[in-house]
């Protein structure tokens, strides 16, 4: 390692500046801030993996030399509303660093839009099961369900034009349809979470008598997201403070 071969200071009116000629001894050099996102378990897998360097302290000042002491100037955010994990290393500092852990929802699961207000026509609907049929526990009773939603529609439209001659008889007319036509549910299987296993739930169709348009709703689905997601982020706190017991944590 070269030394620095000169240094002088300039007075200005704001303080003292240093300038430092030569090549800079390792600690010197300007660090970079970092910013990390990936699974749930990222924050951990570097706390775990990473070991601070005597460059870490002699880059803090008043710290000596105790493994803590970084930690001290560091901390970890949780909000279990977005599923979300961040370690703020040396928090404050012009290289504060970031490592976002986050639990994802699985695109496969995701794309049915089970709860999210997401709504389509019964044949729309008839066609994303269709496609996705792998994803049904029986893919005999998934196209079944198509065939039923496909004539549904059709089947309506032909009741309310033989016997509705006003909107209260036509709206009657439609909610007796809606309940006697389409299965109360039926179950599928998928990964709800990316990375996870795939589980077997029960899934409901929701019909609005005016329009019909189409939901599909699972309460066992919100169950499952809601007691998982805690289970995971309490995991991940607890092997966090495993490795760092100082550490603040923060629930947001």
């Amino acid at each position: 390692m070269s030394e620095i071969k000169n240094e002088f200071k300039i007075e200005s009116k704001d303080g003292e500046i240093i300038v430092r000629t030569g090549e800079a001894p390792e600690n010197f050099k300007v660090r970079q801030s970092i910013t990390v996102s990936g699974q749930i378990d990222l924050p951990f897998q570097h706390l775990s993996k990473h070991t601070y360097t005597e460059r870490d302290y002699c880059e803090l000042k008043n710290l000596d030399s105790e493994n803590d002491d970084v930690i001290k100037i560091s901390y970890l955010t949780i909000d279990r509303d977005q599923m979300v994990i961040v370690f703020r290393e040396h928090a404050g500092l012009e290289y504060e660093s970031n490592y976002t852990g986050k639990l994802l929802i699985n695109p496969d699961f995701k794309k049915f839009g089970i709860n999210d207000y997401v709504t389509y026509t019964p044949l729309k609907l008839a066609e994303t099961i269709k496609m996705n049929r792998s994803f049904f526990e029986n893919k005999t009773e998934a196209m079944k369900l198509v065939s039923e939603l496909m004539g549904f529609e059709a089947k309506v439209n032909k009741e309310v034009e033989a016997k509705a001659d006003e909107r209260a008889n036509r709206r009657v007319l439609l909610a007796q349809t809606v309940s006697t036509n389409i299965p109360e549910a039926f179950k599928m299987k998928l990964p709800i979470f990316k990375g996870a296993e795939a589980i077997e739930f029960e899934v409901e169709i929701g019909i609005d008598p005016i329009d019909l348009s189409c939901r599909l709703i699972s309460p066992e689905v919100n169950d499952i997201i809601n007691e998982t997601k805690n289970e995971v982020i309490d995991e991940q706190k607890e092997l966090i403070k495993g490795l760092h017991p100082d550490l603040r944590i923060f629930e947001i």
